[in-house]
């Protein structure tokens, strides 16, 4: 059964960098980091679930545990 571990990590890592509002070039070390875990977490959160849409996690459970 699909969890969308891989759609979540990659909507989660979007999501972020559409915050920072910033071209990929001018994006810090940091910057990255911090999107690259975000995503992580909640790719990994997602996989607790079963079922694409249902298994999206709420941004704020992500940041509770980051």
């Amino acid at each position: 059964d699909t969890t969308g571990a891989g759609d979540i990590f990659g909507g989660s890592a979007m999501s972020q960098f559409l915050r920072l509002n910033k071209a990929p070039e001018d994006l810090t070390v940091a910057e990255m980091t911090a999107v690259t875990r975000f995503a992580c977490c909640a790719a990994s959160l997602s996989t607790q679930t079963h079922g694409g849409i249902t298994s999206v996690v709420p941004e704020e459970n992500v940041r509770a545990i980051l």
